[in-house]
C-alpha cells in the first residue's frame, strides 16, 4: 500500500540548515497537498542553568514562576518563528501553491513549546497527527554526534512515523 501524506510536521531551530529542510518539507507539502505544521522547540532555561549549576533551580518556584521565568524567550521565538514561516510562505507562494491557490503552510499551524527538543518533537509525532516529520541536521561527525547527542538521531531512532532528515549541501 502506497502511504498517503496529508500531515507533515517540519522541525526548526532557526538555522540555514533547518531552512535547507524546510524547502523539502514545502516541495513534499505541493507534491501531496499535505499540511504543513511548522514546530519549534525553546530551551527550558531553568532547566539549562539547574544543569550547570548541578542543582534543582525549579526546586520551590510554583509554575506561574516557571511560565513568567520563560516568557521572554517563548514569544521571541514564537515571534521570530511566524516571521520566518511568513517571509518562507511568501517565497514559496508561486512554487507551492496547487491550482486552488493553497500553500502548504499557515500561520495557524505553528507550535512553539518550550522543553527538550527530542522529547518534545517525539511527543508532537506519537499524537497521531502527522505522516512524516521533516527536519535538518547539522551533519556533525560521527565523533561529535556521539558526544554530543543528536536531535535529529534521536527523533529517527525513536519517532513511530517517517523522518527525513536533510543536510545542508556540501560548500564547492
Amino acid at each position: 500500500m502506497i502511504p498517503v501524506i496529508q500531515n507533515i510536521l517540519y522541525v526548526t531551530d532557526l538555522s540555514d540548515c533547518a531552512l535547507h529542510a524546510l524547502q523539502y518539507a514545502a516541495s513534499l507539502g505541493q507534491a501531496y497537498g499535505a499540511d504543513v505544521t511548522v514546530m519549534h522547540v525553546v530551551p527550558d532555561q531553568l532547566e539549562y542553568m539547574s544543569e550547570q549549576a548541578g542543582t534543582d533551580m525549579k526546586q520551590g518556584l510554583d509554575k506561574d514562576s516557571l511560565n513568567d521565568f520563560s516568557a521572554p524567550e517563548m514569544a521571541e521565538a514564537l515571534e521570530t518563528l511566524e516571521k520566518r514561516i511568513m517571509d518562507i510562505t511568501e517565497e514559496f507562494a508561486t512554487g507551492t501553491k496547487d491550482q486552488s491557490g493553497r500553500s502548504p503552510f499557515s500561520e495557524k499551524r505553528i507550535l512553539v513549546v518550550q522543553g527538550d527538543a527530542s522529547e518534545r518533537i517525539l511527543e508532537e509525532a506519537k499524537s497521531g497527527q502527522y505522516d512524516m516529520v521533516v527536519m535538518g541536521t547539522h551533519g556533525q561527525s560521527p565523533f561529535m554526534d556521539l558526544v554530543l547527542g543528536s536531535v535529529a538521531r534521536h527523533t529517527t531512532t525513536h519517532s513511530p512515523i517517517p523522518v527525513l532528515v536533510v543536510r545542508l549541501p556540501d560548500p564547492k
